[in-house]
C-alpha cells in the first residue's frame, strides 16, 4: 500500500460520522456523504453487491481494480432524443428502466416489478444500434453507471434520459416501488422527476446490499 493511500485511510478514520455508520471494510466512522463501491466477488464466488466505504478504502480498492469498482458520486441529464423505436429495442414492459454495460460487453436492462427489480439481457444488436445513433452512450462507464430512461405522456414521442451511478439507478426504482407504481403517470411524474434531480447530486441515503 502506498504512503498516500495509507494517509487517506488514516484521515478517513479521523472523520466522525453518524452514530452506528461505519465503513464495513476498515470500521472507520462514515461521514454523511460517503463513497459507494460495487463488489463483484471472486472468480470462484461471483456476486454483485453495493457497499458503503470510507474515502480511503474506496481509493485503495479502486486502484486494485479486480474485485471492487468505485461508483461515481453524481449524474447528469443527457440531451439526447430517444424515440419509441429506441424504447422498443430495450424490450422493457414498463415505463422506466436503466441500462448498464457489463465488463464482458453484455448489456442489461433493469426495471421495477411488484416482485422487485428485474433484469433482462438486451438483444445483441440493440445496444450497438443505440450507440450508433447516440454516440454519447459509448461514454457510459461499464458496471458503475446506468442510462436511466423513462417515458410519459407529457414527454410526447421522446424519452427522458439520465446518466446516473448504479446506486442512484436502484434508488429511483426503489422510490417508484415505494409508491406502489410501475409506471410514471401524470400524478407522480413531478415527484419522480424531482427525485431523479436530487439523485444527480452527491447524496448519502442510497441503497446498499445484494443486487438482483
Amino acid at each position: 500500500m502506498s504512503r498516500a493511500a495509507a494517509a487517506a485511510i488514516r484521515a478517513a478514520r479521523a472523520v466522525r460520522g453518524p452514530k452506528g455508520e461505519r465503513c464495513p471494510l476498515c470500521a472507520s466512522p462514515l461521514p454523511p456523504q460517503h463513497e459507494h463501491l460495487l463488489d463483484l466477488g471472486s472468480q470462484a464466488q461471483p456476486h454483485r453487491e453495493l457497499s458503503c466505504a470510507c474515502q480511503g478504502c474506496a481509493l485503495v480498492l479502486a486502484d486494485v481494480g479486480v474485485r471492487w469498482r468505485r461508483l461515481p458520486d453524481r449524474g447528469e441529464r443527457l440531451e439526447i432524443a430517444l424515440d419509441p423505436s429506441d424504447w422498443a429495442r430495450l424490450g422493457v414492459p414498463v415505463d422506466l428502466a436503466f441500462v448498464v454495460v457489463q465488463a464482458d460487453g453484455g448489456v442489461e436492462a433493469t426495471y421495477p416489478s411488484r416482485a422487485g427489480a428485474l433484469r433482462s439481457t438486451l438483444p445483441l444488436d440493440a445496444w450497438p444500434s443505440l450507440v450508433a445513433r447516440h454516440p454519447v452512450l459509448a461514454t457510459l462507464r461499464p458496471e458503475v453507471e446506468g442510462l436511466l430512461v423513462h417515458r410519459t405522456a407529457e414527454a410526447g414521442p421522446g424519452l427522458t434520459c439520465w446518466r446516473l451511478p448504479l446506486d442512484r439507478c436502484y434508488a429511483v426504482i426503489g422510490h417508484l416501488r415505494s409508491m406502489q407504481r410501475l409506471s410514471l403517470g401524470p400524478d407522480i411524474q413531478t415527484d419522480v422527476a424531482a427525485w431523479v434531480e436530487h439523485l444527480a447530486l452527491p447524496c448519502a441515503d442510497l441503497p446498499c446490499g445484494d443486487l438482483p
